[in-house]
């Protein structure tokens, strides 16, 4: 087509024929323009085929974390449930308030209620600045959400540990420790979780802040939920 338009202006420039000229010029000058923005607009294309890839393999490791993440939430849960359980069953035999046949019935399902607790999350450890390489704003938002709901946990985690570490004796922690094979347990043993005097106080704060701890967990697994439900929409939208 160029070649076309050279040939067509030497000949109006032998012809004198300045106007015609012109406007093949501008033909020229047109075609090289809008050559130009297709070559921009297809290395834009591939630009941007190549930024939805990296977001995708990005969106995906998301979702593998807070699959992850709900397992450990999960755990979580279950644990403080079963501690909360074991101090108030604790309490009530160091009270009196238990005779051996109930005591021993508890036995089976006592957790280790004085052990510090690990608090994590696969989504904020593996992938701390996520947030700058999602476009989708609802996303963005939904891992601010999970980021402020995790930090929740992990300060009230926190705060717990610390209780822990400031009240609990050496007899308690050794015995904590020995919860997991429950064969060694016997009634008697649970007695010596009665004779550190400060027993009641300490174990009630802890049943206290575990109880809001709790509360925070089930709010983080429904957040796990939703931003997991966020995820797959988005993932599913891009097959």
């Amino acid at each position: 087509m160029i070649t076309l338009l050279r040939k067509v202006r030497r000949g109006t420039l032998a012809d004198n024929r300045f106007t015609r000229y012109l406007i093949y010029a501008v033909g020229e000058i047109v075609l090289v323009v809008i050559g130009i923005l297709i070559a921009l607009n297809i290395n834009n294309w591939n630009e941007g085929r190549k930024l939805a890839k990296v977001e995708t393999a990005l969106l995906k490791q998301l979702l593998e974390d807070a699959v992850a993440d709900s397992a450990h939430f999960a755990s979580r849960k279950s644990l403080f449930n079963g501690q909360i359980k074991t101090m108030v069953n604790f309490r009530a035999l160091c009270e009196g308030r238990l005779d051996t046949i109930e005591a021993e019935r508890i036995l089976p399902v006592i957790e280790s209620p004085f052990l510090l607790i690990l608090s994590h999350s696969d989504v904020m450890n593996n992938s701390p600045d996520a947030i700058n390489g999602i476009s989708d704003p609802d996303l963005k938002n939904g891992l601010r959400q999970y980021k402020l709901m995790y930090e929740y946990v992990a300060l009230g985690t926190e705060l717990v540990n610390n209780s822990l570490q400031a009240n609990t004796t050496d007899p308690v922690i050794e015995l904590s420790y020995t919860f997991p094979d429950q064969d060694s347990i016997s009634v008697a043993d649970l007695h010596i979780w009665c004779d550190d005097e400060d027993v009641i106080g300490y174990s009630t704060l802890l049943v206290r802040l575990e109880s809001v701890i709790l509360i925070r967990v089930e709010n983080m697994i429904e957040e796990n939920r939703s931003f997991i439900a966020a995820l797959r929409k988005t993932l599913g939208d891009r097959e």
